[in-house]
Parts: structure tokens; sequence; C-alpha cells
């Protein structure tokens, strides 16, 4: 509400002089840390979406909220009734221009002032409320809106954070069966996959990772005989800036149960969805049979990867080095030039950070430690897990060593000289995924031509083209020869196509209202969190007044002083149909596949098709031509 007010309210100052009308919380009260989640609505309509940490105050049946006003000093008292908590109408929320405003909630557009009623779950803490809560002065002036208001315990936004030292950790297989209708209408729509996540057992207390949206999200359940229950409404990722949080269904809100076999760790969901819902409570995925298997003994201490200070100040530079190639024997075959584009950062006089040198990982950062001219990066450094982990080393004379340069200050060059550099799967010996010599880190950044954009679907709203429809792609950040590009220089464009004259789509603020400016190149990760999402790559965009057959998405590179275009992938507005219900599908009718596709990792390995890393999908055409494609599956 704060935030939505100074729109409203221009100048905003709250003074001494209303103290007397705050909610004062007893001395008895037990208070909690919270973290408030909810969705501002501008006098244009606009609705921003914000996180703040506030405090929770219990008091027998009362309990005080705070975070609703102007100031985090405010307070306001409710009434628990069951799970009922009723706020009465008309509590202070702070003082602008002079002017006393008061809370109210409000259940439809044009209907009256009502007290504001929130949810109250108690097994999790959670709060949640379904209707507006207004800020209104005497007249009843509305002065700032809210909705989608949720209070999570924690300073988290409601996700475990962390496990406590001592849990035993265990590395498990997800086998789930979940609903494959995007719109949750079908429920008998479904497909089974298997995921790795991990489960964590600390006395009585379970924890899982990897059965929400994002695999690094943690929920907290009770062990009780056989059954372990995880409390409604825990965080299980976000998505375009907003949480989601995972419920159990039957017929009505529950809390997700699972029986649990102690002899061999296996987790079977009891007879209910679990569904995947943000704060408006929309169904966004949905679950409808899972099994967790235990994969042997207690899984590794997970290794931390490098992140750098925040002060940082990244340049541009260029990788060059000789790469060595090597057949599946292992035997050597020869060299072939690499370069790609990397970030180099200096902290301090003594400490440099690397960013961009592992393809899989291209946002992961190596650190290394300067001695007069000499620049050491240590051997083992992390750079994350993708299908495999992925591990930073050096190698010298057949054996694995810290990768050493000289920099030259005047010419700002590495040069690892007679050392190699390698991208390894593991910490502490030699299996390399990729080996260089003669590498160098050379100031400036080169030009490339961009990967082309993997289209998911494209989804009429109506009938016939004068309806809306929304867009589902996925933004490569690579060249065509899969190296990594520097994101900050990659931008997406979206053509409509009348028969023959093609027409870039403008992105206007009559359409994307949150957006700074009108633009038709969209940068790489840019979000508006409304009608204009991203999330780890990929983009749901919602189209309007559809007039246009065909439509076609590019990638944009603007490195090296150039604008480089990817090739355009083309959808028919009207008929498109993907090749599978998957994110990474190549945008072929499946008439015109002769055999299931293949999937392989980068060293050409049979994997599944949702194996989760950098796979290699590749079809084959009733012409006999074959199509492969590089994507990251997460």
């Amino acid at each position: 509400m704060k935030k939505i007010t100074l729109f409203v309210v221009a100048l905003l100052c709250v003074v001494a002089g209303w103290a007397q009308e705050t909610v004062t919380v007893p001395e008895s009260a037990t208070v909690e840390d919270y973290t408030l989640s909810y969705t501002d609505i501008d006098y244009n309509d606009n609705q921003t979406n914000y996180t703040d940490q506030c405090k929770v105050a219990f008091d027998g049946n009362d309990i005080y909220l705070s975070g609703l006003g102007f100031s985090a000093d405010i307070w306001v008292k409710g009434t628990l009734n069951g799970s009922t908590l009723t706020v009465a109408k008309m509590q202070l929320a702070g003082k602008a221009n002079n002017k006393n405003y008061y809370l109210a909630g409000r259940t439809s557009e044009h209907g009256g002032l009502e007290d504001i009623v929130f949810t109250y779950i108690e097994e999790s803490g959670v709060l949640y409320c379904e209707h507006e809560i207004l800020a209104v002065d005497a007249n009843d002036y509305v002065g700032g809106r809210m909705m989608n208001v949720i209070y999570t315990p924690g300073t988290s936004q409601g996700s475990v954070d962390g496990l406590p030292e001592g849990a035993q950790v265990y590395n498990y297989t997800f086998r789930l069966t979940e609903v494959t209708d995007q719109n949750m209408e079908d429920l008998t729509q479904t497909q089974t996959s298997d995921y790795t996540g991990r489960v964590a057992f600390y006395g009585q207390d379970v924890y899982v990772q990897g059965l929400g949206y994002q695999e690094t999200s943690w929920i907290k359940g009770t062990l009780s005989g056989e059954t372990i229950t995880f409390p409604s409404r825990q965080v299980g990722g976000s998505y375009g800036g907003q949480d989601l949080y995972l419920i159990g269904y039957n017929g009505q809100e529950t809390s997700i149960v699972f029986h649990y076999d102690e002899a061999t760790g296996t987790m079977t969901l009891g007879d209910m969805y679990v569904f995947l819902i943000n704060g408006s409570d929309n169904v966004l995925g949905a679950v409808t049979y899972a099994v967790l298997f235990r994969q042997g003994g207690e899984a590794p201490i997970e290794d931390e990867v490098v992140t750098p200070p925040a002060n940082i100040n990244p340049q541009p530079y260029i990788f060059k080095g000789k790469k060595m190639l090597y057949d599946q024997d292992g035997a050597y075959q020869g060299t072939e030039d690499a370069a790609w584009n990397i970030k180099v950062a200096w902290s301090g006089a003594n400490e440099v950070y690397v960013q961009g040198l592992c393809s899989a990982m291209p946002e992961a950062w190596v650190k290394g430690t300067v001695d007069d001219d000499e620049v050491t990066f240590a051997k083992g450094q992390y750079f994350g897990k993708q299908l495999y982990p992925f591990y930073f080393s050096g190698q010298f004379v057949g054996e694995m060593s810290d990768f050493i340069t000289i920099y030259d200050a005047s010419t700002r060059v590495f040069s690892g000289g007679g050392y190699y550099m390698m991208i390894n799967s593991s910490k502490t010996a030699i299996a390399p995924y990729e080996v260089y010599a003669g590498v160098t880190f050379t100031p400036g950044e080169m030009s490339a031509t961009p990967m082309a954009p993997q289209v998911a679907s494209f989804r009429q709203h109506d009938e016939g083209f004068d309806g809306n429809g929304s867009l589902q792609m996925m933004i490569m950040p690579y060249d065509e020869q899969y190296n990594a590009l520097p994101t900050d220089k990659v931008f997406f464009e979206v053509i409509k196509k009348y028969a023959d004259r093609e027409e870039l789509l403008v992105f206007t603020k009559a359409d994307y209202p949150n957006i700074q400016q009108e633009m038709t190149m969209v940068p790489y990760g840019y979000t508006e969190n409304w009608s204009l999402l991203f999330e780890d790559g990929r983009y749901g965009i919602e189209l309007f007044n559809v007039d246009y057959p065909t439509i076609g998405v590019r990638t944009v590179f603007t490195g090296g002083g150039e604008e480089n275009r990817s090739a355009t992938t083309w959808l028919d507005c009207e008929d498109f149909v993907p090749v599978e219900q998957d994110p990474t599908a190549i945008a072929q009718h499946p008439s015109t596949l002769t055999q299931q596709p293949t999937y392989t990792d980068v060293q050409g390995r049979t994997v599944a098709p949702n194996t989760k890393g950098l796979v290699i999908k590749t079809v084959t055409l009733a012409d006999g031509t074959r199509k492969s494609m590089k994507f990251m599956q997460r």
C-alpha cells in the first residue's frame, strides 16, 4: 500500500499527532517475523507486485498485523474466529498531507467499505485475503489499493531458509504424474516424468527440495508415524516476480500428506492433488500422483558457487584458445580455434573474477588471486550443476593443477602460457568436458550471430484473428556455435507477417502499462510482471488484437558494435501444433517426422527427454534430413 500511495498522494509525510489513533500491541503478545507479499494498484489500474518484511503479533484470539499501512510502525488488530480473522474497517493506515487515511475491505468493484477478512491456516501460520484492501480518507476517497495480500511466516518469502545443522540429506528421484492441460480444465490429461530432488530429515522435521516450480525451493513437514504432513501454502518457487505456493487439494484446500516407508525411505502422495498456485489462487500446475524414491546413502555436501562482491564493475573481454578434440575412445584428434565473449571484474588490487568460461553455466564465475603479474585461479571451483556438476581447473604436464595466468597491466591481457584450462566433471580428478590450450583473456567484445528462439506455442484466446493470444518461447543467450553471449547485449523482436509484408510488433504502454517506454527490441530478462513475463530464459507474452496470420520471433545481439539477428522462428497463429507438449519442442508438425526424436548430452550419450541440463534434440524428417537443436532444461 505504501508504494502505491506515492502515486496517489503526491507528498507523503507521516507526522506525529496521530499516535493516539494507532493500535498498540500488548506486551503479552508474541511477535513473529513475517513476509508480506501483495499487488499494488495505482490510479490507472496498473498493477505491481511487492514483497516486504513485517511483523505479526499473537495474543490469544487477537492477531495484530503490520505492513498494511503507510509505515512499518502502524499495526491493525484482528479477531480470530476459527480460521477467519476479521480486521475491523477504518483502522488507521497513516497520515498524508495532513489527512488521515484508514484501512477497509472491498469485495466488489463498486461495493461499499467492509471489514477486512483474512483466512488463517493455523498449521502453516499463513494468512491470506481474497478481496481488495483500500486506504480511504474520512470522505471515503480512495488513496491506495492492494490485493493478493499474503502473510507468510519467516523472512525468506515463505520458503525454508536453509537446513538445520546436522540434518541428514538424501538424493531422491521424484516420479510425478503431472497435468499437461495448460488451462487446468481437464485434470485427466497427464504425463509421468522423473526428476531429481533432495529430502532432508532432522528429528521429526522433514524437508523436501524440488517439488515445486524451482528445484532450489524447500518445503518443511512433520513426520508422525508413517505420515509426513506439509502445511499448505509454502513457497514452491516464483515466476515473473510473484511467489508461487504449493497446496494440497481433495475437494478443498488441505495439507500435503505423504505416506512414508521408513525401511526404504519411499514417500507416496496420499489421495489428493498438489496444486501450484499464485497469489490470486490461480492454478498454474498440478500433480495427481507422486512417489519419491531414495537413492542410496546420504547426499554429499553441496559445493558452493563463487559469488563476487556486489560492487564490482564487469568489463567485456574475449576468451581465445585451442579446443582439444578427442574421439569417443579418448584418442586425441587435433584442435580447433575457440573464441567467445566473457566478463572480467576486479575487486581491489588482489582479486579478479571471470564470468562465462563454462558454456553450460554461462552466468557462473571463477575467482583469481593476484601476486605481482601472476593470477592464480584455484582448481576445483564449482560452476554449478545441470545434468552433471561442472568444475573449473587447470592442467599442467598431465596433472590437475591451479590455472595460472600472466597479467600484462599495460595491455590488460591474461595469458595461460603452458597451462591447459579444463571444464571438469570432478573436483579432484581429471574428467574433462572441455580442454583448452593457449588460453588468453583479451579486452574487447566480439560480434556474433545469436541462436534462434525456441517457440513452445501460440494460443488464441478467442475464435478468429481478432482475438487475443499468448506466446510462449525460450530465448537462447548463445551464438550459433553455442558460445554464451553477454545477456546485457541480447534482445528479441516479435514480427507480425501479413502475406509478404512483415512488421515489427511495438510493445506499447497502452498494452503493457508497466513498461518504461515503447520498444520493438526487448532486452533479455526484461519483464513487466503482468503481460510480459520472464523466468529462466522462458517468456510468456500476452498478444492483443491478433489480426495477422503468421508471427515470428528472433534474437538480436548488439555486441562488438554490430546488430546481428538470428534466423526467425515462424508460427501460424491459426493452426500451429507443437511436436510435443514440451517447452523446447521444435516447431514442426508431427506428420513431418519419420521417427521419434532422440536426446543426447554434449558428450553424445543418450538421455531422457526431460533430463535437466544441456541437451541436444535430433529429429529426422520425411525427406531424410536431420535437424538438431541444443537447449538448456531446468
